[in-house]
Parts: C-alpha cells; structure tokens; sequence
C-alpha cells in the first residue's frame, strides 16, 4: 500500500526500501533507503480513537474552558449562526 501510494514519486526523491517497510513495528521509523533524498516515515496512528475523543470533548464543551465549542454545536444544530 505504501509503495503504491508513492509509486511514480522516484523522480522527486521518495523512495521505499521493500525490507523496511515489511518490518513489524509499533513506533515510527523510516522505511525509505539511506540514499533517498526525502525521508519516508510510516507513524503509526489510531484515527477512530482520536476522532472519538475529539468528539466527546466537543460534545461535552471541554476542548475550551468557556464551553464555546459545544454552544457553537447547540447553535449548529438550532439552525443558527448567531
């Protein structure tokens, strides 16, 4: 997936070495060759976790101290944008 996903990239310096990129790992590392001109980094990632937390502090007006963010929702969701 990740090759594919920069296939015909060669030219402006984004290479993957197939080794390092079949490589198991749970943190970051680079999975381009050392001679590449760009680095190529995998970092692993979990959206749905982030999305949902994000979601819930927008739901529960604690992503700002004055509850901005959840009247911005209530108001949103009333059809107005006062």
């Amino acid at each position: 997936m990740r090759q594919a996903a920069i296939a015909g990239l060669e030219e402006l310096g984004l290479v993957v070495d197939a080794e390092l990129n079949a490589a198991r790992s749970d943190g970051a590392r680079i999975i381009s060759p050392e001679y590449a001109r760009v680095a190529v980094a995998v970092v692993p990632t979990d959206e749905e976790l982030e999305i949902a937390r994000q979601s819930y502090a927008l739901v529960r007006g604690t992503d700002a101290p004055d509850g901005t963010a959840r009247e911005a929702l209530v108001r949103s969701a009333e059809g107005s944008n006062e």
